[in-house]
């Protein structure tokens, strides 16, 4: 799934991003942290736009990060505070075929019409079956990113500038660049933008390679010009 960064997300994309930076060579020049990111791609009217690529894992059969399935399960979670709050049995149920049912048959045991009477043995029994439960529960993972912002052209007038595209290492080669970039390239298009555009170091063949899957031009004949404020 793709959507746009929120909150809790950029604590994922400065992962990726540090993890980019390494990888072309330049570990110690990441001086963003996730909260300057989070304020500048936040907000009704942002620096910069942020998205992310989350998938599921399900963790009770998690052997490596590229075994990962992209399936989504919905599950209703029991807190702790309801089982303190309530209890209909002093029975723990027997576990049942999903995780879902599970919470189902524990919910049905609950009712506001009861006080809680049970031994607090009873209660950390019923707390630790729920954890085993629901540490089985899918939870998902940030594998990729993309950020970029608007420029301005005085020839073509508004385009987008992708500034970073980037999927974790483990995750790569399984097609969540391109969904990454066609995400990028729909909302250009949704903003009568005129352009995308975005730079790839020479020595990035991998890269390279990947984006002549689209209808790009590359450009050798600017010199990149930089001046630190700082």
């Amino acid at each position: 799934m793709i959507r746009r960064a929120i909150g809790r997300d950029f604590k994922d994309i400065h992962r990726l991003i540090q993890e980019l930076a390494n990888y072309e060579k330049a570990p110690n020049e990441v001086i963003t942290s996730p909260k300057i990111l989070e304020e500048h791609c936040s907000g009704i009217k942002p620096l910069a736009f942020a998205w992310v690529l989350e998938i599921p894992i399900p963790v009770q059969n998690k052997k490596s990060d590229n075994e990962l399935v992209n399936q989504t399960t919905t599950v209703n979670q029991v807190t702790h505070e309801q089982i303190h709050f309530v209890l209909e049995s002093n029975s723990v149920p027997e576990r049942s075929e999903s995780s879902e049912e599970q919470n189902q048959i524990l919910l049905s045991k609950l009712t506001p019409a009861r006080l809680h009477s049970n031994s607090n043995r009873q209660v950390n029994k019923l707390i630790g079956r729920l954890d085993q439960q629901n540490s089985e529960i899918e939870r998902s993972k940030i594998v990729g990113a993309a950020i970029g912002y608007i420029r301005y052209s005085t020839w073509k007038g508004p385009v987008f500038y992708l500034e970073d595209l980037i999927v974790e290492e483990a995750f790569r080669k399984q097609g969540f660049g391109k969904q990454l970039l066609d995400v990028v390239i729909e909302f250009a298009k949704s903003q009568n933008f005129k352009r995308v555009v975005w730079q790839v170091l020479d020595w990035n063949t991998p890269a390279i390679e990947f984006y002549k899957k689209y209808e790009v031009s590359f450009d050798d004949s600017w010199i990149n010009v930089t001046l630190d404020l700082e």
